[in-house]
């Protein structure tokens, strides 16, 4: 029987799994909560001159549509 954890084991290196558990305390306690406080407007958007690769799921939390559409508008949108 496949577990999850021996799922994960083997499409990750060795050790990823172990390295971000430790790190879990970094991304709820610091990089999350940063994340919230963000605030990205339109102009930043179109200031932005770098390439922005925009991933969405089905269930995409909505600041990440809100943040994909503020791209989206602000740029020429080159599709490959």
């Amino acid at each position: 029987m496949v577990t999850h954890r021996s799922a994960i084991d083997n499409a990750l290196p060795r050790g990823a799994f172990d390295l971000a558990v430790a790190d879990g305390d970094t991304f709820f306690e610091v990089e999350q909560p940063s994340l919230q406080s963000w605030d990205f407007t339109r102009e930043d958007a179109k200031s932005n001159n770098q390439p922005v690769l925009s991933v969405l799921g089905t269930n995409s939390e909505r600041v990440f549509k809100q943040i994909h559409e503020l791209f989206y508008h602000g740029y020429v949108v080159q599709r490959h």
